[in-house]
């Protein structure tokens, strides 16, 4: 329950509400003893209570305290009261940038209030990567200005300190998820990857691209779409939004690129390229080029000289100019053949995704003129034939050599246990329920509010046995193979973060449970999925004592063009251990013998598709 004017919380006195976010509340407080007033950040109970935050948040609140720096947000002091961690931090007379945007720049700020704010928040962020602390949320609204129409504009960067869940960059499934959680996340960091200092390069790129131009990098409605173009999108560019920012183009590009390894070693290197950039554009006043100079100072290292960085800078650049005129030329051979522009979605909700093209195609009329007339095609695969895709029981018998054909031989066969025509929701029945979308295909939780056309589930099996000779099969039908794209893509994630070895995205024996009804319940252990252009696998294997089961599973997700098929096979493969004097209990199998049974179905599915 959000505090009231006058509470007291910790020893502090609260003044009033500054704001409240996904993790909490921020008030403003008056200090126990001292005479000033702090900003006071009072988390949610349930991140509170949970052992593996707290202990991140401990840890990473006494590093951020020890911070120091003209331009960062100074952390003064963090506790528990009444089972809620709290951290209390400077308190900034001042506006966060989105706000600022909303109200004041809906169509982006001019370059010569963004330029200083760059310059300090890559100083102060460059500054805590030496001491060994990553911010990981590098947005708009975590960067705080005051005095911004005169010369001496202060920017701070906030929200140092705060242990973020771990699903924050990667729930992409849970219904919780916005685009502005992940709107200005590196790929490395929406993948679960290692990540470094270049991580919040790409946010600040991500940042600097809005506060330019008023657009997100990716602007859309849902975050699927949002998390596949961070992987898998070139960036737009600013002169798509705004001519007169071409000159910048080079430097975002750098600090965006997807691979790591190709940005600026550090985050001043993008800003001093930026700077460079315009002023030999001649866009920037006087007045912000001093700006520029006194912001920049705290951040600059006194052990690398300024002829370094510019040597360096500058063979970086000519590399750059070389890939890019490569790209232009391979470009220009194939736009006739591929014709990006024919592919690309043209809804209301996909805000403007602008095709990238070659400096020569994009600054020509006629070309122009075909990406504003012509009209995406309709799907490859019309929704109204989806029932087409579904495989039959003897279709399953011949692409699984049998296997799933009666036990024993003659027995009786898998036939068709249940169809639907729309999503499920089995939430309840898996633990974590953020990795229901691995047990079960067509979840609600995966594909509420993806814009998909149809839906069939269906479930095969012998209804004598409970988990044994077990087939699952879904198809998903979207407008664009965009949409399909980013299932594939926010899957990989998911799946990745469910994947046995990551304990931290679930319960601690890295199992994820799910209950199938009376004495029926599975802990299944899933190996790390394999993914490949078009393609995601996993197997799953769990033993029921109970049921004397041990069944082991391939787990399937496949795309061609607009449509997504997931399959699961299931069989008992009867392995035990010995338990007690000469006894034996059911032992959980090896994933290898789940075999590829999953992959095969899903592969003749995609071929039905075309192609």
């Amino acid at each position: 329950m959000p505090l009231r004017i006058g509470d007291t919380f910790a020893g502090y006195r609260v003044l009033r509400l500054l704001g409240s976010g996904g993790m909490g509340q921020v008030y403003l407080v008056q200090h126990p003893r001292l005479p000033r007033q702090e900003a006071l950040k009072v988390l949610r109970p349930d991140l509170s209570q949970d052992e593996s935050f707290r202990e991140r948040f401990t840890r990473e609140a006494d590093l951020a305290s020890g911070l120091r720096h003209p331009h960062i947000v100074g952390i003064h002091d963090r506790g528990e009261y009444e089972g809620q961690l709290w951290i209390a931090m400077d308190y900034i007379d001042g506006t966060d940038l989105a706000e600022l945007l909303g109200q004041r720049y809906p169509q982006g700020m001019p370059v010569g209030h963004v330029l200083p704010i760059v310059t300090a928040v890559a100083g102060a962020l460059d500054y805590a990567h030496k001491k060994g602390l990553l911010h990981r949320d590098v947005k708009p609204a975590n960067i705080i200005v005051a005095d911004l129409d005169t010369d001496d504009p202060k920017v701070f960067l906030a929200d140092f300190g705060i242990a973020r869940p771990l699903d924050d960059t990667c729930g992409i499934t849970t219904t919780n998820m916005t685009v502005g959680t992940v709107a200005y996340a590196a790929p490395e960091q929406l993948m679960g990857e290692p990540m470094d200092g270049r991580a919040d390069q790409y946010a600040l790129a991500a940042t600097t691209y809005h506060l330019l131009t008023g657009s997100h990098l990716f602007p859309n409605s849902n975050p699927a779409v949002v998390i596949s173009r961070h992987l898998n999108t070139p960036p737009p560019s600013l002169a798509s939004i705004h001519s007169g920012l071409a000159s910048l183009d080079q430097s975002i590009s750098v600090a965006l690129d997807k691979d790591p390894d190709r940005r600026y070693a550090r985050c001043v290197e993008l800003s001093d390229s930026l700077i460079l950039r315009s002023n030999a554009d001649g866009s920037v006043s006087g007045s912000a080029q001093t700006a520029f100079a006194r912001a920049a100072t705290p951040s600059r290292d006194p052990n690398l000289g300024l002829h370094s960085r510019n040597s360096a800078r500058s063979k970086r650049t000519v590399r750059s100019v070389v890939l890019s005129l490569c790209a232009a030329l391979a470009l220009a051979a194939l736009i006739l053949v591929w014709r990006p522009w024919a592919a690309s979605d043209a809804s209301s909700s996909d805000l403007g995704s602008t095709p990238v093209l070659p400096p020569s195609a994009s600054s020509s009329p006629e070309v122009s003129s075909v990406l504003e007339t012509t009209t995406p095609p309709p799907p490859e695969f019309p929704a109204s034939s989806i029932d087409s895709i579904l495989l039959t029981p003897a279709d399953i018998t011949a692409l699984t050599d049998g296997v799933f054909d009666g036990d024993p031989p003659g027995g009786r066969a898998v036939e068709l246990l249940n169809s639907s025509q729309g999503t499920s929701d089995n939430t309840h029945a898996a633990d974590p329920s953020a990795c229901v979308g691995v047990l079960h295909g067509a979840e609600q939780q995966v594909y509420a509010g993806t814009g998909y056309e149809a839906v069939r589930d269906q479930t095969l099996g012998k209804t004598i046995s409970y988990i044994d000779d077990l087939v699952q099969q879904s198809v998903v039908i979207f407008a664009s193979a965009e949409q399909a794209q980013a299932i594939l893509d926010s899957s990989n994630v998911r799946w990745n973060e469910c994947a046995d070895g990551h304990p931290t995205a679930y319960s601690s024996d890295s199992s994820v449970d799910e209950d199938l009804g009376y004495e029926r319940g599975f802990s299944w252990y899933l190996s790390d999925p394999a993914r490949t252009t078009s393609m995601l696998t996993m197997h799953m294997t769990a033993a029921n004592v109970e049921n004397a089961q041990t069944p082991a599973c391939q787990v399937a997700l496949g795309i061609r063009d607009n449509v997504v098929v997931q399959t699961r096979t299931c069989r008992d493969v009867g392995t035990t251990r010995p338990f007690g004097s000469g006894s034996q209990i059911p032992s959980r199998p090896d994933p290898s013998m789940a075999g590829d049974y999953a992959e095969r179905l899903a592969n003749a599915m995609l071929n039905r598709v075309g192609g």
